[in-house]
Formats: structure tokens, sequence, C-alpha cells
């Protein structure tokens, strides 16, 4: 039927151009939004899926970080366990305390041992009731399974009373039965960027801030938002959402907002991805549409870099990761090597002892064994010594000291003392006259003697037969080397303000070619050991002061060492503000060249050198107080003193020596020799009463402590108990003679003393 256009209303008549515009525009804008609508729903569908693939590429990198530490943390517990299997098998005295012992020494929960039966027998008592609350694991099959296959291990990280352990059990070496130790983990924290599950994706930012969480099934354990996590899975309305399968793109209500999101299954979480509808959908006109558009476009390229500064943020953390698997990996490497290192001189000092055992009538091999059993406890006595020695250089508690030496007497020393192993090498050491024009200097002498022992040790031994190291010393002109001299000033001006160990030097550099004028302080010094050894090849010269840093693995079994001499050496000659330097050829040799300064000593004492020049004073028939509660280490003290034509009296604890000492007359005893770990009454304590008793040789009478604690504070603390010496076992019968002699000899009527007190004491026992 045709349209009668008067019957149409004026308004619309009027306006119908502009009507038809709008109708036209509203079905063009209609049109629009449904495509527009169509698009940002597959572009929605597209950012879902690409951020669902990159949560769980992160989920998966976090597994595998986890799995590789569990991994690890499982096979040390393992070792652990086999340690103290060994340690059963030694000792069945008493194995509640074994037990603790080892549980304190190796930091673990508790321990279990079980016989055939799975009965207990012995628990540590960190955990009383071990055995009931492990009662289901012990009963378990895994662990059945051990008493049937004794070469069978079992290890597991499981939740146990609401905490989580680490789970090892093997068999017994001795016995039927079973060893169990289990180790508590603590919670993993973030101090160093350590990936951790909860924030994993903390604060991390997605496109139209979107919204990550992560659940194991019941709670909510990771997401972006802290307000999420924690929360369970059934009280977040944001995941209540019906999903009709994988990423698929589905619709949900969240704080009163609708959200559109999409979800993934892995295999030990469901990950979640949400975006806002405003950030997806447009409900604006075509104007609101294009302008949104280029806020997105905008937003994506915020996103961008947010997501590159994220990717570098994860690479971070990853290379941290990374890091710590190499220190680790490190880790496991130096105890290995370190449980060669000292299986192999113990292996050695027990395989002589049985063949000593087995040649009593041969005199000839019996002297044999006994060299080679002082060679490998000399070389067990280096590693222990390097081992401190690094450790006090990385804890920062190595102290210099300010001592006066003779360095011509130090350098003639060591090469002494190296001389002879230079001789079994068949290797030629010498030694060029120094050229120096002050010899006296104050400084510390024995962190010069431990450098110089490192340097031409190494030189001898990674030599060949028919070799030569040659050592050489100069002193250098203050012009020559002002580099060292601007250097050492600025350091020691450090230390100074520091830690006030050390005076600040007052150099200025002099303006002639003199090495020093007769009113200088300081003089500086080139150390050089050359060698014709093995040399180093170019790509180990630059990991040569690395600690435990070896060249060349195969030929250890020639060349035994921790490789730790040149890092020490470094170490202490950087703190003593030189430095090392070298050049090295592989199969030509290598030149050491370190620069050291002291001050000069202008007003010299008598030192080592002139003590060891007095007149020898003979040592027979001095009367020793020997405290010693360990009967090897009294018989091993009581025979060097006996065969040296001294007389022993032996103490076993402080309480005794006090006594002994207390009960004798006044002078009867010209020297104390008093170990400092001892039961009753320890030897610190026990010098303490001795030099407060009040008798007239209670303070001249020589106290020496003689004691395996090596450390600066162990020396510290035994001068300041009142001891004049302090010896470190292992015990040189020799060095120890000597020692007494040059005291003896400070005692000039101490033998007519020692032949009246001899027959006092005589007639005292008439």
């Amino acid at each position: 039927m045709p349209i009668n256009i008067k019957k149409i209303p004026g308004f619309l008549r009027r306006h119908a151009a502009a009507i038809g515009a709008v109708a036209i525009f509203s079905v063009i804008s209609l049109l629009l939004s449904i495509l527009l609508t169509y698009k940002y729903k597959q572009q929605a569908q597209e950012v879902i899926d690409e951020s669902l693939s990159f949560v769980q590429e992160k989920i998966t990198s976090y597994d595998c970080y986890i799995s590789n530490n569990r991994i690890k943390s499982l096979v040390r517990l393992l070792d652990k366990a086999t340690e103290l299997n060994h340690d059963i098998a030694l000792d069945h005295s008493d194995l509640t305390y074994l037990l603790d012992i080892f549980c304190e020494r190796q930091r673990l929960s508790g321990a279990i041992i079980l016989d055939g039966a799975l009965g207990c027998v012995a628990a540590s008592t960190s955990d009383s009731d071990a055995y009931e609350s492990w009662s289901d694991v012990i009963n378990s099959v895994n662990v059945r399974n051990i008493t049937a296959r004794p070469a069978k291990c079992y290890m597991t990280r499981l939740s146990h009373d609401g905490e989580l352990y680490d789970f090892a059990a093997i068999s017994r070496d001795d016995q039927e039965g079973i060893v169990i130790v289990y180790e508590k983990k603590l919670p993993i924290l973030d101090p160093n960027g350590e990936i951790d599950i909860t924030t994993l994706f903390d604060n991390y930012p997605l496109a139209m801030n979107g919204i990550i969480a992560i659940s194991d099934g019941d709670t909510i354990i990771g997401a972006n938002s802290e307000d999420l996590r924690g929360m369970s899975v059934t009280e977040c309305e944001l995941l209540q959402t019906d999903f009709q399968r994988n990423g698929t793109i589905t619709r949900s209500i969240y704080n009163g907002n609708t959200w559109y999101g999409g979800m993934r299954h892995s295999r030990n979480y469901t990950m979640y991805v949400f975006f806002p509808s405003a950030g997806i959908f447009s409900e604006r006109t075509l104007v609101m549409t294009y302008t949104l558009s280029v806020g997105l476009v905008a937003l994506m390229l915020i996103t961008l870099a947010r997501s590159i500064s994220a990717h570098k943020h994860m690479a971070a953390l990853q290379a941290e990761a990374e890091r710590a698997d190499r220190a680790n990996i490190s880790k496991t490497d130096f105890l290995r090597r370190m449980s060669h290192d000292l299986r192999t001189p113990i292996n050695g000092i027990r395989g002589m002892v049985e063949i000593s055992r087995h040649c009593k009538g041969d005199e000839e091999r019996q002297e044999e064994c006994r060299d080679k059993i002082y060679e490998a406890s000399g070389f067990l006595l280096e590693l222990i010594n390097d081992i401190l020695d690094m450790n006090k250089l990385e804890s920062g508690k190595i102290e210099l000291e300010d001592e006066p030496f003779d360095l011509c007497e130090m350098i003639d020393r060591v090469v002494g003392t190296i001389e002879p192993i230079a001789i079994e090498h068949n290797v030629r050491l010498q030694l060029c006259k120094p050229e120096i024009k002050h010899d006296s200097l104050i400084g510390s002498g024995i962190h010069l003697r431990r450098i110089l022992h490192n340097l031409i040790g190494n030189a001898v031994k990674y030599n060949r037969s028919g070799g030569s190291v040659t050592v050489s010393c100069r002193e250098l002109p203050a012009s020559e080397y002002p580099e060292t001299i601007t250097k050492l000033d600025a350091i020691a001006a450090a230390d100074s303000s520091a830690t006030g160990c050390r005076a600040s030097p007052k150099h200025s550099s002099p303006t002639n070619s003199e090495p020093h004028t007769d009113d200088a302080e300081y003089a500086v010094f080139e150390l050089t050991v050359a060698d014709t050894g093995i040399g180093m090849s170019r790509e180990f010269q630059a990991h040569a002061f690395e600690p435990f840093a070896q060249e060349n693995t195969a030929s250890r079994a020639s060349y035994m060492g921790t490789g730790l001499g040149l890092a020490i050496a470094h170490e202490i000659i950087e703190k003593m503000g030189g430095d090392i330097a070298f050049q090295s050829e592989q199969g030509k040799g290598t030149v050491f060249t370190v620069h050291l300064r002291f001050r000069i000593n202008d007003h010299a004492v008598p030192t080592e050198k002139s003590r060891a020049e007095l007149p020898h004073h003979s040592v027979i028939g001095a009367n020793i107080l020997l405290a010693e509660d360990n009967e090897l280490n009294a018989e091993i003290a009581e025979f060097s003193l006996e065969h040296a034509g001294m007389t022993v009296t032996v103490a076993h604890d402080g309480s005794e020596a006090l006594e002994l000492f207390e009960n004798s007359a006044i002078g009867e005893y010209d020297l104390i020799l008093m170990d400092v770990m001892m039961p009753v009454l320890d030897g610190l304590e026990a010098t303490r009463r001795i030099r407060a008793s009040g008798r007239a040789d209670a303070e001249t009478v020589p106290i020496f402590a003689m004691t395996a604690n090596a450390f600066s504070d162990d020396v510290t603390d035994c001068l300041a108990a009142g001891m004049n010496e302090h010896i470190t076992k292992p015990i040189n019968g020799d060095a120890l003679i000597s020692k007494i002699e040059c005291y003896m000899a400070e005692k000039p009527t101490s033998a007519i003393n020692n032949q009246c007190r001899t027959s006092d004491r005589q007639q005292h026992k008439k």
C-alpha cells in the first residue's frame, strides 16, 4: 500500500533526511559493532590463549626448578644416611648418643634405626616419638622393600604433621635392618630472587589489567593479585565460571563487574586468565571505538614494554637460579674432591700401618712405612691448613700482624724447608743473592712466609725431573714502582680508619732515583719465583687464582693438592696491599712476580734470628709438667721430651696440673706444657689459676699452649690467659725442644737450680 506523505507528521517530514541518516548510521554502527565485537572477541581469545601459554610456560619452568632443587636435596640427604650407616657399623656402643651427635652435626631433624622386623632399635632424642609418628611411612611398601632388597634405597619429599620433610631410608651394613634420616624443609623465602610459586606472578600486570590465578584444585596458590592468594576456589566468585573447554573464552562476574577469561589444566595446577569486559568489548560509537582502539594500541605498547621488562626480570631470576645451581655444583665438586683428598692420605696411613704389622722383622720396610706415613700425614695437615686459611680469608677474619722480621732470613728458611722436597723430586732449587738495602722490616711476616711457601712449593710440585726453580728478591726504587706506593698508601689509610689494625703510611715519593733516603719509612720489594715446570694453558690462566682451580684433572694423582694455594696467596697479597702477576707457557714453565711494601725497622730488636743465635743451652735434666688428657698425644710428647733428657710429670686434666703445681716446691718445674681443651678444668682456666696462685714462681714459670686450636683468636685467648707460647698440633718434636732451649737459655742459672731441685726431690722421696 503506498504511503501518503501528507499524513506523516510535519516533524518527521522536516527531519526525514536526518532521521534517515541517523537510521543508516545506526545500522552501519550496529553492523560495525557486531563486526568489531566478533573481531574483538577473536582478539580476546588470542590474548587469553597467549596469556595462558605464557603462564603455563612459567609454571613449567618453576616445576623444573623446584624438581631440580628437590632432587639435589634428596641426594644430599641420602649421602648423610650413607655416612650415618658407616658410623653405625663402626660404633655400636651407644646408638642414641651417636644419632644425637650426628643429627646435630648434619643439622637433621631426626634419625631412626630399625631391625629386620622394622622394630625400633634406636632413635634420636630430638624427636622422642619419631617411630610412632613415622609408622605409616615405615610400614609402607617402599620402605618394606628395602629389607627384601638390601641394595635398594628410598628417598622422597612428603608432608608430615603439616610440615614438609625430606625422607631417606637405606639398608644397614652391619646387620639386617634399616637406617632412616629425615630433614624438615623450611618455607622457600625470596631474599635473593629465588622463584616461589606464591609470588611467581606477584604484581605482574597483564594487558588490560588482567588477572592471573593458579590453583592446586582446592586453593588459589598463586596470583598477580594479593587479594586472591590463599582463597578457596569455591569461595572465589571469579572462578565459579562454567568453562566449556580449556582455553575457551567465557563470561564471569567478579566484584559486580563483567569479566571474560579462559582456563587451562596442567599436570599439577589449574591456570586462569581473566580480563575486564571494558577492555575487550566497546559499547560506544564508532568514534569511541576508534578512540578505544588507539588506547588499546597504546596499552599494547605499554604491555609490550612491561612484558619486555618482565622478561628481563625473569631472565635475571633464571640467571640467579643458574648461578645457584653452579654454586651447588661447585660445592658438590669441592666436597667430592675433599672426600677424595682426605681419604687418600688416610688410606695410605692405615695401609702403611697394616704393612708395618706384617713386616715386624724387616727394619728397612718398617722405616719405609714410617716415612710414607709421615709424608701422608704432612699432606693431610697441608690440606686442613689450606681449608682453614681460605675460610678465614672468605670470612674476613684474617688479621695482618705488625711484627719485626728479617726478610733475608725468612726467604732462606722457606727455601731450606722446601729444599728436601726439591731434592726428592730431582728439581734444582736456587736462591739468588737478595738485592736489598733493608732486611730488618716490620709487617706481617707470617703471611709473607705463607705466600713464599705456596709459590715456591707449587713451583717444585708442578715441575719435572731435572727441572729448576729460581727464587730472587730485590728492593725497588720508589720511582720504579710509583703505582704500588700510591695503591698501598690508599689501602693502608683505609685499613687504619676502618679497623685500626695497621698504621697509615706517611710516604712521599722521592725526587731522585735512590730507593730510600735514610729517613724513609717504607721499602718496596719484588719477589720472583721462576720454574721450568709444566706451565699453564691460556684457557686456565684466567682462572688460576680462583679457589679449587686445578688444570688437567687427569694428573691430580701426580700433583696432589687442594687447588687453594694460589687463591690463598692472591687473597693475602691483596689484603697486604700488594699485587701478583705471572707469565706462563704450557710445557715450558711459569714466572710469578709479587710486589709488597713493608715498614723499615730502624730500631731492630732481637727477633727469631737473634734468639736462634743465642748460645745453645742444654735441656738435659729440665723438669717439665705436661697437662694432656689424650693418652696418645701425651705419650708422643713425653717420648720427645724424655728422649732429649728431660723429666716429665703427666697430668690428665687442668685440675690435676693445678694441684701438682701448687703441691710442688718453689721452682720445681722449669716449664709447663698445657693442652687447652681438657675435661674438669680447661687449660686456659688452669693457667689463670696458676698465675693467680701467689707463689713466688707463679708468674715466672713458662707455660706453653700445646693445642690443636689453630685460629688467630685461639692464639689471642692463650696469650690473654697468661701463656708464653702457642704451639699448634701436630707437634714437631725438634721444634718443641728448640723452643724450650730458647727459654732455658734465658735462665742461665737454671742448670744449677735444676741440680739443686733434683737433689731436693731425691731427699724428699727418701
